[in-house]
């Protein structure tokens, strides 16, 4: 009977080997996992930068024309510089790098370049007047 009551209260749990080899499994699915999630991360945070570019083009093309103002923008290395009449705005950017080029926005709103090469994350990518403006070049056009 004394080693039927020893035998019932036996309870099965884990040892110490076998919680170590579960956490080595974790940490090693963890560390497998965590460059690709930080991998994903930068490239979201450099297409919200070109996003954050083309936008800030567009408002200042319709501005430009609602406003009748002129803007010069400079783009070079990190940095986007945009001068008007009110002022001067810088706005950095951490994942995006510019070729240096300058370039204007008349008061119709009308960008001086049709192509702008910008690089996001390494690669180069073409912003073309219909992403600055938001139409399509044959309407600019048509006659």
């Amino acid at each position: 009977m004394w080693r039927y009551s020893i035998m019932k209260s036996t309870v099965r749990g884990f040892t110490l080997i076998e919680l170590t080899i579960l956490i080595l499994i974790v940490m090693m699915s963890a560390g497998l996992v965590a460059p690709l999630a930080f991998k994903e991360l930068d490239k979201s945070n450099a297409k919200i930068e070109y996003l954050t570019v083309r936008n800030t083009i567009k408002t200042m093309t319709t501005q430009a024309f609602s406003r009748g103002i002129s803007y010069k923008v400079t783009l070079a290395n990190t940095l986007m510089t945009i001068e008007s009449a009110k002022g001067t705005k810088e706005i950095q950017f951490e994942f995006l790098q510019f070729p240096g080029v300058s370039f204007y926005i008349n008061h119709n709103g009308f960008p001086s370049v049709d192509v702008l090469t910008i690089k996001v994350a390494g690669q180069a990518k073409q912003m073309t007047m219909e992403d600055m403006l938001g139409v399509k070049q044959d309407l600019l056009y048509a006659q």
